[in-house]
């Protein structure tokens, strides 16, 4: 719910060569969150236990998104406004002159939307692989203590604060220089597991600073991932009923993929006594999401709008 909610907000305040930047910038609280997860509740865990974690984790939820709930605005069209950037796209050839309103049985018809899906399912699958068990790997196949361990995994959150910005500020300057908002974010959707699979290569060196160096490259995979996912659909299905088309398209991707990948890691570590073939697998998931981005199509097939339509609206 709250995934869907900011992420399709941000997406109707924000197109074109906005989009990323502001993306970026809302969703550095995902590495900030990362942050405090480990600085505050490493020690509640340690000392007390995960029932007074999870109790703490609650209350620091319950105040920020009472706040976010107060502060939130509703679309651009609520207010008589047009979205921001809405002039990168016009004239450019990424879009039709005349958007396509699609219906969610419509949206899931087209490959576009499948292949969105998987992108995001299998890095997704990896990206939680990496999150949950990479400080167990560090202790068990590198010999580390979880002070060490945590702390490595902190570099994580600290870059993803300046990744997430950053590689929205790219994915922008590549829709100003494509003219194609669709055809930016399909390159990133190829960088970004690319940079996940790098950054899983490195930890299988089982080198403390390649290990450093790697958790910069799962940073800027995050940077990219989640919002070019949501940033290409939205470029095709962009419309009034995009929270719907992208609620559904979410709910299977994180229905399955993170806890498929959790799941993965610990039963290869079960089954083979090191997460060293947990980490085969993330790679191998994030390569499949970069290969299947290379088949994200730039035209549509059905959104074009008649002239029949063009003159009814």
């Amino acid at each position: 719910m709250l995934w869907v909610s900011s992420t399709v907000s941000c997406r109707k305040w924000y197109v074109g060569a906005r989009y990323g930047t502001m993306w970026g910038l809302a969703f550095m609280g995902a590495p900030m969150a990362q942050l405090l997860l480990t600085l505050v509740l490493k020690s509640v865990l340690v000392s007390m236990g995960w029932r007074a974690g999870m109790k703490i984790l609650s209350v620091i939820m319950a105040v920020f998104l009472i706040i976010a709930s107060l502060i939130a605005k509703q679309t651009p069209d609520k207010y008589g406004v047009e979205a921001f950037g809405l002039n990168s796209l016009k004239g450019k050839g990424s879009a039709p002159a005349k958007r396509k309103v699609w219906t969610v049985g419509e949206a899931f018809k087209t490959y576009a939307i499948w292949v969105t899906i998987l992108c995001f399912l299998t890095a997704m699958a990896g990206e939680f692989l990496v999150w949950s068990q990479v400080v167990s790997f560090f202790q068990t196949d590198m010999g580390m203590n979880l002070d060490q361990a945590s702390n490595i995994y902190l570099i994580i959150g600290i870059a993803g604060i300046f990744a997430m910005p950053l590689t929205g500020k790219l994915s922008d300057n590549l829709v100003k220089s494509f003219g194609n908002e669709r055809k930016a974010r399909k390159l990133m959707l190829i960088i970004g597991p690319a940079c996940g699979a790098v950054g899983v290569a490195l930890l299988l060196m089982k080198s403390l600073p390649l290990c450093i160096i790697s958790m910069i490259f799962l940073a800027i995979y995050w940077g990219i991932e989640p919002g070019g996912c949501a940033g290409y659909a939205g470029s095709i299905f962009g419309g009034a009923t995009l929270g719907r088309i992208w609620g559904l398209a979410t709910l299977v991707v994180m229905g399955i993929g993170p806890s498929f990948g959790t799941f993965m890691g610990a039963w290869f570590k079960d089954h083979f006594g090191s997460y060293i073939p947990a980490l085969i697998f993330c790679l191998v998931a994030y390569l499949i999401s970069m290969v299947l981005a290379f088949t994200m199509p730039l035209k549509i097939k059905g959104e074009e709008v008649s002239d029949e339509e063009k003159t009814t609206a």
